[in-house]
């Protein structure tokens, strides 16, 4: 067997069965953003201790009981602007992508019984949508003269496969459940080689032989809530209140990692998929007002069970080689269709927040968030977690909680007009950001070896509202600065101990440029 150039294109279920799915896949979908109103955002996402606002239900129900007007209705959407620049080894790039989203509306109706100061003197029932998170992004990461290639990962990860005690040229089959498919895909595309006694396989690249790396990748899609509320107040002084979250999710990508060989040949990876889900929550708080420039309020969110789904199209599952004008070979690698389902539990999240309130001149709040990534489970249709065990023992090894502080202002400039401001800090779920694998189950359908590494996200805001009577106009702004980093496959079983052929990983930062309108009447 020779080398080849090898274009590959597959459609696969990445977040649907026990040989489908990724602990980093479930990280994506369980971490949530600071998006909501206007007023929200421009305070950094800091008003659990306050309420009164259609978003901050979400991070504390007991919100929902501040409200005292009988009926209230907002609305508001955003424009998000997304450059990702990567530098991997001296080589950068820079890609970028501009979305227009929907990102809130709340209907509230309650009564508050203004002539009496004790007991029950209100009760609130609220019904909101909120974005929780736009996955909308485009990324381009490139090197040159690297020496670790895809096809030494290609080669380890399929003799690391424990069912590996046969004649390899039986990786090729697909059906036979002992494969990866990774490992057949690579065998049926020629882009490993049988050893002497077919007993294992190697890279078709010569000794010492390097390659020049490119990485592009399209994300689209959203996470949604939509919340229904109940809210309390007890007395003007302490305000509880509950809800129930519905959430859906919607998540495209398309990822093409290709090689140009120094010794002529090339090779080519693309992955397809599209995954669909609904989970549902629960959440309660409680706000207390000891005395009127005082707020202090404490929320649990209990895990969301994600029950999701991935559709293959027969039209994307193709995988076809060319001729090379090295070695005239040709490859070929086509994997079957299939649909899948599973379930996933995100973690337990828990916030404490505290409020100053200057009567009408104006706020400052502080919000701290907790939640513990390790906690998450992935899980076949019917609720068991046996055919995850790789997976969930890299989410308990990996990951841990990841703490959140947020700070926010305002004031009240002039009547009616506020200023805002605010600031947010989120540390990584990686227990050690500088040593993360991806370990694939060896006969797994999976075929998306790449993985990201977050390491700290920034949120910078600012903004302006002006409310006149029965209706408000808030604006913000909102920079959030990601960093992270790149890895094209698991370079723990890819490279030999050498240094010099370490595959070296691509540091990335995003950053992502919000502005936010939000209006609303209350009666």
């Amino acid at each position: 067997m020779k080398k080849s150039i090898v274009t590959a294109s597959l459609l696969i279920a990445a977040l649907a069965s026990a040989s489908a799915q990724s602990e980093f896949d479930a990280l994506k979908f369980n971490s949530t953003d600071i998006i909501g109103s206007a007023r929200f955002v421009g305070m950094g996402g800091a008003m659990g201790a306050l309420g009164g606002d259609p978003s901050s239900i979400n991070i504390n129900p007991a919100g929902l009981g501040v409200y005292r007007s009988f009926i209230e209705i907002s609305l508001g959407m955003g424009v998000n602007i997304n450059k990702t620049s990567a530098d991997w080894d001296g080589t950068t790039t820079n890609d970028s992508r501009t979305h227009v989203p929907f990102n809130h509306a709340s209907f509230i109706i309650g009564y508050t019984n203004k002539n009496k100061s004790k007991g029950v003197v209100g009760n609130n029932f609220g019904f909101s949508y909120s974005k929780l998170k736009d996955f909308h992004r485009n990324m381009a990461i490139s090197a040159q003269n690297q020496i670790s290639s895809m096809t030494d990962y290609l080669a380890a990860y399929t003799n690391n496969n424990e069912f590996l005690n046969r004649d390899v040229r039986n990786l090729g089959d697909y059906e036979d459940e002992r494969n990866g498919y990774l490992s057949s895909m690579a065998w049926n595309a020629y882009l490993v080689n049988p050893n002497a006694d077919s007993s294992a396989v190697t890279t078709p690249l010569n000794p010492g032989e390097t390659v020049n790396p490119e990485y592009l990748s399209e994300e689209r899609g959203y996470l949604n809530e939509y919340t229904f509320s109940y809210g309390m107040n007890i007395s003007n002084m302490v305000y509880w209140g509950v809800s129930m979250g519905v959430q859906d999710l919607y998540y495209t990508r398309e990822t093409s990692y290709y090689e140009s060989f120094a010794n002529n040949g090339n090779m080519e990876l693309i992955n397809r998929t599209e995954t669909k889900g609904t989970g549902v929550n629960f959440s309660a708080g409680v706000i207390v007002k000891p005395i009127d420039q005082l707020r202090i309020g404490a929320a649990v969110h209990s895990p969301t069970i994600f029950t999701s789904s991935e559709d293959n199209y027969g039209v994307r599952d193709h995988l076809y080689s060319r001729l090379t004008a090295r070695t005239n070979v040709d490859g070929d690698a086509r994997p079957d269709n299939y649909n899948e389902y599973y379930e996933v539990l995100s973690p337990w999240k828990y916030n404490l927040s505290i409020a100053g309130v200057l009567g009408h001149r104006g706020l400052i709040s502080v919000d701290y968030q907790i939640a513990d990534y390790n906690t998450m489970k992935i899980r076949d249709d019917g609720g068991r977690d046996w055919g995850y065990r790789v997976e969930n023992n890299n989410i308990k090894d990996k990951f841990q909680a990841s703490h959140s502080l947020r700070v926010g202002a305002e004031v009240n400039v002039v009547d009616g007009l506020f200023l805002r401001c605010g600031y947010a800090f989120v540390t990584s779920p990686f227990a050690d950001k500088d040593n993360v694998t991806m370990q694939l189950p060896s006969n797994t359908t999976y075929t998306s070896p790449e993985f990201f590494v977050d390491r700290w996200t920034n949120y910078y805001s600012a903004g302006l509202g002006y409310h006149k009577g029965f209706w408000y106009v808030d604006l913000s702004y909102q920079l959030k600065q990601q960093d992270f980093d790149f890895y094209a496959y698991d370079y723990t079983i890819a490279d030999a101990p050498a240094d010099n052929i370490k595959l070296n990983k691509a540091e990335l930062t995003s950053l992502i440029h919000n502005v936010s309108i939000s209006a609303g009447v209350k009666f």
